[in-house]
């Protein structure tokens, strides 16, 4: 028999709830990590803005999956609100395989090359990059090989001040959001596009602790009232 649900008291609950979030330092949207805590972010938010001054040509490659879509999407939400055009390659899982190719490169006409949720092993497509003279800036969440491709690096695996590496590659694009927009002053709602990271956290199966469990319960409160077609049809 399965006990009734009135035989655990609010206190009960209440209890074993805390006792799983006890450790938490990060409960609420005010205790996120600032920008600056992912090595090297400021940096390429500063090369960003300079390629952006320079009216430069940028391209975001992201990746197939959920994770992948959404960085993408994300990004491309953010540089709208800039009235900035960039554009957005999905590689195609059969031809171009995983993440950033020569297949990929070989069509591209940019200056500059920024990945998302994919990268951190293009040795051979850094290599490329530097050839063709497209400045590559990575921005990844999976695990790094001991040899890194040779091009700015933003992975909360490789940031030792981040208070937590297991976030998923669209958490990194919505920082480097965060990082562009005080880099360039800007009015931008970073909580804008939590409906969005929301998807990328329960698809990629991010541990539901600290920074995670915030983006992702602010989220779906977003969620309930965004105004995406898509988003709308879902609920």
């Amino acid at each position: 028999m399965i006990p009734h649900l009135d035989l655990l008291t609010k206190e009960a609950i209440h209890s074993k709830l805390s006792e799983r979030f006890r450790d938490d330092t990060i409960m609420s949207l005010k205790d996120l990590p600032l920008p600056q805590k992912l090595k090297n972010l400021s940096e390429i938010a500063k090369k960003i803005a300079q390629a952006i001054h320079q009216n430069q040509k940028i391209v975001v490659v992201g990746d197939y999956d959920v994770d992948g879509v959404v960085s993408c999407a994300i990004l491309y939400e953010f540089f709208k609100k800039l009235h900035y055009k960039i554009e957005i390659e999905i590689p195609n899982r059969f031809s171009d395989g995983y993440g950033l190719s020569s297949t990929i490169i070989a069509r591209l006409d940019c200056d500059m090359i920024i990945t998302v949720d994919n990268g951190i092993n293009a040795i051979e497509a850094a290599k490329i990059c530097q050839e063709r003279g497209i400045e590559l800036i990575i921005t990844d969440h999976h695990t790094p090989q001991e040899e890194l491709p040779e091009a700015l690096i933003c992975n909360p695996k490789l940031s030792n001040d981040f208070p937590e590496p297991e976030i998923c590659g669209a958490c990194v694009a919505w920082y480097l959001c965060a990082a562009l927009k005080d880099e360039m002053k800007l009015k931008v709602q970073m909580v804008e596009f939590l409906d969005l990271l929301a998807l990328a956290i329960v698809s990629d199966v991010m541990p539901l602790r600290g920074i995670n469990r915030v983006l992702l319960k602010k989220g779906l409160e977003v969620l309930r009232q965004s105004q995406r077609i898509a988003l709308i049809h879902l609920r």
